[in-house]
């Protein structure tokens, strides 16, 4: 006796003609993707180095670089569309850094951050750490006060602490424990990048809460060679680099796109 129900008469034990010339078709059309595949990635990969050596000698020669792949990676996470229920978010994710150190600079954060899953989107923006950051101080999930940012009750008891005498006022620093100076960081963080930079943008930058502090240091790295300034648009930029007056771009800076700016309320409250 034949068990098999495609076996018989009916003639059902073989697929249509149709049927197995469409697999044959899918086959070498998957093959051919496979390898269409293996070649792009090899086209990429050259490109990347040529990339690479063009970066370096626009680097040497003092020019900014076009800001098109931070662009270019911003219309890929767009068309992601919103997050995963559960999935870690910029805001999450600093929350979680607050809470769990009680208060920590905005510079640890950053460490902290580059370190998980958002690292790969802070290497080529930092527009959503400083913007999580903002709505995380109006929410009133975290405080932020002279480059630190706290949770409520941590804040509080600072402050208590402060008030009776117990601590003396946390400095602004961008890394708890840090013996760089406000100078060491500015001249550290100009020195990172050819590029011509407001007072304004640089003290967003880098998360210092007194502008009048800043232009006092910026005058003395000024006036010690360290630094130039084009006065013409209060530019500043590191003496490493030869750059004339006007010929670098400023990029986007928080300040710019309405994120961390320096006199926020948020902050003035904080105190």
């Amino acid at each position: 006796m034949n068990d098999n129900p495609h076996n018989g008469d009916s003639g059902a034990d073989k697929p249509p003609a149709s049927m197995t010339d469409h697999y044959i078709k899918m086959v070498k059309q998957a093959h051919a993707a496979e390898q269409e595949a293996v070649e792009a990635t090899a086209r990429a990969k050259d490109l990347r180095t040529k990339i690479e050596a063009v970066k370096k000698v626009l680097l040497d020669s003092g020019f900014p670089l076009p800001d098109i792949e931070t662009r270019y990676i911003m219309k890929k996470i767009k068309r992601r569309g919103r997050p995963k229920k559960g999935a870690p978010t910029w805001g999450s994710e600093i929350i979680s850094i607050v809470q769990k150190h009680g208060y920590i600079s905005y510079g640890e954060i950053r460490d902290i951050l580059a370190a998980g899953p958002m690292g790969p989107q802070l290497a080529l923006s930092e527009k959503g750490f400083y913007g999580a950051m903002r709505r995380a101080n109006i929410n009133g999930d975290i405080i932020r006060y002279n480059s630190y940012a706290f949770t409520p009750d941590a804040f509080k008891k600072y402050q208590d602490e402060v008030e009776r005498g117990v601590r003396s006022e946390l400095e602004p620093s961008l890394r708890r424990g840090s013996n760089k100076t406000i100078p060491d960081i500015v001249l550290e963080s100009l020195g990172s990048h050819p590029l011509q930079l407001t007072a304004k943008e640089i003290c967003d930058n880098l998360g210092l809460p007194n502008i009048g502090t800043l232009y006092n240091v910026l005058k003395k790295l000024n006036d010690a060679g360290h630094i130039s300034r084009d006065s013409s648009n209060g530019t500043y930029w590191h003496s490493k680099y030869q750059l004339e007056p006007k010929t670098a771009t400023l990029p986007m800076s928080p300040s710019r796109e309405g994120e961390l700016p320096l006199n926020e309320p948020a902050d003035a409250t904080a105190r």
